[in-house]
């Protein structure tokens, strides 16, 4: 069975212009809470990504929210197209040492493929090769399980504070 990256990839890759500042970027990137941003030109082609790294750093340590997008975007960005086998793309992962590749169209964005959905797909085939059903996590929204399962670690069932409480902010 063949999978190409089109089966597993997410439509909702977050872009922003190159000429858009550093302060734009890390509200854009908060509310639609990702880890990074494709930089792209005046017509949508993609020239960049900006990590949530190189924004906090630019915000925390040099504190220049007027600078651009442009002055901080990584040129390395690793991508592949909606047709290509996922077999072909599973190395980038490993090469890049990366967790979400762009998936693009004539230079445009058009998705991402996450290791996440990497993962997902490896623990629906080997349920389907042991033809057991996969493991369901039941939560509700906003909330996390209360039970650990091999799919969530007790650790990451921790409440934490949340960056917006008061307790975090009297701190």
């Amino acid at each position: 069975m063949t999978v190409l990256v089109r089966d597993l990839m997410t439509h909702e890759a977050v872009c922003i212009s190159l000429d858009s500042t550093i302060q734009a970027a890390a509200e854009l990137l908060t509310h639609e809470c990702v880890g990074e941003l494709y930089a792209t030109d005046d017509v949508g082609r993609l020239v960049g990504v900006i990590p949530d790294y190189e924004i906090l750093k630019a915000l925390y340590m040099e504190a220049a929210p007027d600078r651009t997008v442009a002055d901080y975007v990584s040129c390395q960005i690793p991508c592949c197209t909606a047709d290509e086998d996922l077999d072909a793309v599973l190395p980038l992962f490993r090469e890049q040492r990366c967790r979400v590749i762009a998936v693009v169209r004539d230079r445009k964005v058009i998705g991402q493929i996450h290791r996440r959905d990497l993962l997902r797909w490896i623990l629906v085939k080997c349920a389907m090769e042991q033809k057991t059903a996969p493991m369901q996590v039941k939560t509700t929204a906003g909330e996390h399980s209360t039970e650990p399962t091999p799919i969530r670690s007790p650790r990451f069932l921790q409440k934490r504070p949340s960056v917006f409480s008061s307790d975090a902010l009297s701190r």
